[in-house]
């Protein structure tokens, strides 16, 4: 309201000045525009803007989580085994979250401009990347499964055998994987950020259910959790594209459009900056998993508990980034950027307060939250060696990805890609190193963790203030 009461004691400046007073009715539409800007930065109208995308993106990373825990429960080989695939896989699928991020901002911008055939063209160019990209890398993956499980991962002869089995099937589903990604970027673009909620509520829900009759009513071991969460995958990608097709008027998908070189060309600029970005980035989970996998089975799969618990908080906070994201490129569309400092500031608050309450639960519910995904004592044992770092740090990781959200909006993704390498070679990796040489442990590995985040935070938050007086000035 500081800013409204501003506006208006700023009135009588005009009349000092001698300029034609406005006609009334001017006048109110001037103070009613004031009212609804001030209302669409409210911190109330920001937070139910971010709760439907908070609930969309915090469900993603459920289907992991759903098979770590019902997997953990059951057996801690089988948890070990799960763990060193999902790193594999997750590694290179998350490589490729251009297809939300870069494919969110060019729809958006698609439907800002009211041109139905760039719209097509933009939604039918995220599809076909994401189908071929999806079946050469799950035939990459396949073919290197030995070479990747074995000798990157240090997994042994009877975890891989293990982990073959899901690895395969989930191989098969990579391509699903792949195409579910790029519809909830199409989705948010289009504004259908409820559907894109609706289509990863059935893309849990149908995992859920499939990967505990697999495991608990057929016992098929984690073959079967593999086929819940690839069918799942498929299921989200056949609604997703049906629903693009019967809302055609929205989705402008059946527009008679030809691909352009450039736009192509343009995409592929914007992929290549976060490609090298987010593979840094899953790198540092790989390298992780890596390092816990030659410290014991036990150790990886304490490793993995861990490891969902943080990418769940970091999926919730970014809902809140998805609203920086969409909402901050807008106003700078629109040639505001008070707004965008207004809503950049409010929304880091919200993400500070969000981290902290996460912080204060995993605090205070140490012992509950593991026993969710384990029952063996030597597992939490492990896990406290660490569970003080998230702790800690969460708060300090919410800042970091609603910066990231606001920067996304500005499209600054070439600084967003230097900040994650240099953040390896500054902080993560001189962690790992000065363990080596000590005593390499659980616990250096999510120091590394925490020190990759704290250099992503500072940086961002240096670059977010110099863009915030280059823009003043401009």
């Amino acid at each position: 309201m500081r800013l409204a009461t501003t506006a208006f004691v700023a009135a009588p400046h005009y009349c000092d000045l001698k300029l034609k007073p406005a006609p009334f009715s001017s006048f109110c539409r001037h103070r009613s525009h004031i009212l609804s800007s001030m209302s669409e930065l409210s911190y109330r109208n920001l937070i139910k803007l971010s709760i439907p995308a908070i609930m969309s993106v915090a469900l993603e990373p459920v289907a992991a989580m759903v098979d770590t825990a019902l997997v953990g429960r059951r057996d801690t080989k089988w948890l070990a085994g799960l763990a060193i695939s999902v790193s594999v896989l997750t590694a290179f699928s998350w490589a490729f979250n251009f297809l939300v991020y870069a494919v969110n901002a060019r729809v958006a911008q698609a439907v800002g401009a009211g041109d139905r055939k760039l719209l097509g063209m933009q939604i039918r160019l995220a599809l076909s990347t994401a189908l071929a990209v999806g079946v050469l890398v799950g035939l990459l993956l396949y073919t290197l499964r030995g070479p990747l499980l074995t000798n990157i991962m240090g997994g042994s002869d009877e975890l891989v055998a293990l982990a073959t089995p899901y690895y395969d099937v989930r191989c098969l589903g990579v391509p699903f994987v792949l195409m579910t990604t790029a519809l909830l970027g199409i989705l948010r673009g289009l504004q259908r950020i409820r559907f894109s909620l609706t289509l990863i509520a059935v893309l849990t829900v149908s995992n859920v259910v499939t990967t505990w009759v697999a495991l608990y009513l057929f016992n098929t071991g984690l073959i079967g959790a593999a086929v819940g969460t690839t069918g799942s995958f498929a299921l989200a990608t056949v609604l997703g594209l049906g629903w693009l097709v019967k809302n055609n008027a929205t989705s402008a998908v059946l527009e008679k459009v030809k691909l352009k070189f450039a736009d192509a060309l343009s995409f592929g600029g914007e992929a290549l900056h976060m490609l090298v970005r987010t593979g840094c980035l899953t790198g540092s989970y790989f390298v992780g998993a890596s390092i816990a996998t030659r410290l014991g089975t036990s150790v990886v799969a304490a490793h993995q508990i861990g490891l969902q618990v943080w990418v769940f908080t970091s999926f919730f906070v970014d809902g809140i980034a998805v609203t920086a994201t969409s909402l901050g490129g807008k106003f700078l569309g629109e040639g505001r950027p008070d707004k965008w400092r207004i809503l950049a500031n409010r929304l880091l608050l919200i993400g500070f307060v969000t981290g902290t309450g996460f912080s204060l639960l995993f605090f205070i519910g140490q012992h509950p939250i593991q026993m969710i995904f384990t029952n063996d004592i030597l597992l939490t044992t492990i896990i406290d060696q660490y569970w003080w770092i998230i702790v800690l740090t969460t708060p300090l990781n919410a800042l970091t990805f609603v910066y990231d959200g606001i920067l996304f909006g500005s499209r600054e993704y070439r600084f967003l890609r230097n900040s994650v390498a240099g953040a390896l070679i500054v902080a993560f990796f001189p962690v790992l190193i000065v363990g080596h040489l000590t005593t390499l442990s659980i616990t250096t590995i999510w120091l590394a963790f925490a020190a990759r985040n704290c250099f992503r935070l500072i940086t961002a938050f240096w670059f977010f203030k110099s863009y915030t007086v280059s823009i003043k000035k401009a």
